[in-house]
């Protein structure tokens, strides 16, 4: 029996004002990288020159994930962590997870053929942050050959 693997693709995409992020975090600066950032993300973005602008892109991230698998509000934000590794990858934990495993089980697929690919960008001048999530759901069919 031959077999097929069907794709199905989930897209989000966001933009974020990095002169925004940078107003929240003067106002309300440990609630907002506490509610929205993993430590790990805080320690990254706070190394980095323009703090303002890697939060952001790690903002537009989440929601964009958010947006691909049809915004669940039971999800925290800090259960989306981008994590830069060789590339960048999302590691999900709690809600954001279980989201992931109840829509690729609606596509008729698994977590382990699932994968998500991430692309950001910032650009201070344009005041932007912005991300675009994929998330391909791939799932192995049967065939029979009826003769």
């Amino acid at each position: 029996m031959p077999s097929s693997i069907q794709p199905s693709i989930a897209i989000g995409m966001d933009i974020v004002s990095i002169s925004r992020v940078s107003r929240v975090l003067s106002a309300y600066p440990e609630r907002f990288r506490n509610f929205a950032f993993t430590h790990a993300e805080q320690k990254y973005c706070e190394s980095q020159a323009n703090p303002a602008q890697h939060y952001a892109a790690r903002w537009a991230v989440k929601e964009s994930y958010i947006k691909a698998i049809n915004q669940p509000e039971n999800i925290k934000l800090s259960e989306i962590e981008l994590v830069r590794n060789s590339g960048t990858d999302l590691s999900l934990t709690g809600a954001a997870y279980e989201e992931l495993i109840a829509v690729a089980a609606d596509r008729g697929s698994t977590a382990a053929t699932t994968s998500i690919d991430v692309s950001l960008t910032h650009e201070e001048q344009l005041d932007c942050a912005s991300a675009f999530v994929v998330i391909l759901f791939s799932t192995i069919n049967e065939q029979d050959n009826i003769q």
